[in-house]
Order: C-alpha cells, then structure tokens, then sequence
C-alpha cells in the first residue's frame, strides 16, 4: 500500500497517449516540469508498435522536461540472434500484447537530445554496472540512461 498523502501516485493510462497522462491532476501534484525529473520508459517501449510512433511519444515527453532531467530505456532488441528474436516476436504477437523488438540504432535514436551518462552506450541489461559481457547468439534487453541537455 501507498501511504496516503505521500509523494507517490499511481496513474492508470495508456502509454501511447502522453498527452492524456501529462493532463492527470495527479501528475501535475507530485511532477514540477521547471524541475529536472527522470523519465523511466523500462522495457515497455518495445510493447509500442512500429506505427504507433514510440520516438513521437518521447518526443512529447521530451517536451516537458528542462535541461538535467533523465530518461531511462530499456528495451528488446534481436542482438546477435534476429532469427530467434523475430520466432520470439512472432510469438508475443500472438498473445494480447505484441512485442515489437528494435535494432540497437533505433533504440538510440530515443535518446535525442540526451548525452548518455553510467554506461555512454547501450548496453545489454546483464551488462549492466558489471566488466561482465553479454551472452552471444541471443535476443537481448539493451539499455542506457541518457540526460538531457
């Protein structure tokens, strides 16, 4: 449970309609855009369609957010495997919530506007704060935290 009064809200909503999130009262109590913030888009992004426009979703995003503020994404990319990482896809695409990998390229194309900090590139999640180095021939979670400037 939530403590009440607290600094912590839940908003229910859909991701692929920013504009609707960033209207919520709640939002707008906890949230000081004049403030840096981080955003933290971690593994859902790759639930968003190709023609539901991930990076215009960001871009809204981006929109609000003032110089210092954060965003962090994860995302499922094909690594070294796109063979195994598409059957995977075809996969979820049967169930009630599709996956739509991306390339690493495009997953850094997310980061407009941001010099990415921690780790300077994307980097698989079992990379992550270790020397350790990904498994080869598998689809792959990358990542990056990125701060605007």
């Amino acid at each position: 449970m939530l403590p009440a009064g607290g600094n912590i809200v839940v908003i229910t909503g859909d991701l692929r309609e920013p504009w609707e999130l960033l209207k919520s009262p709640e939002l707008k109590r906890v949230i000081d855009w004049g403030e840096p913030v981080a955003l933290m888009f971690a593994s859902v992004l790759h639930f968003v369609a190709d023609n539901e426009n991930a990076k215009e979703i960001l871009a809204i995003w981006r929109e609000h957010v003032v110089p210092g503020s954060y965003l962090l994404v994860s995302h499922a990319s094909p690594g070294e495997n796109p063979e195994g990482a598409a059957r995977a896809a075809q996969a979820w695409r049967r169930s009630r919530t599709p996956i739509y990998p991306r390339s690493p390229a495009e997953i850094q194309d997310f980061f407009v506007g941001c010099e990415l900090v921690v780790t300077r590139e994307l980097v698989t999640t079992s990379e992550w704060g270790t020397d350790a180095v990904a498994a080869e021939r598998q689809a792959v979670i990358l990542a990056a935290l990125g701060r605007y400037c």
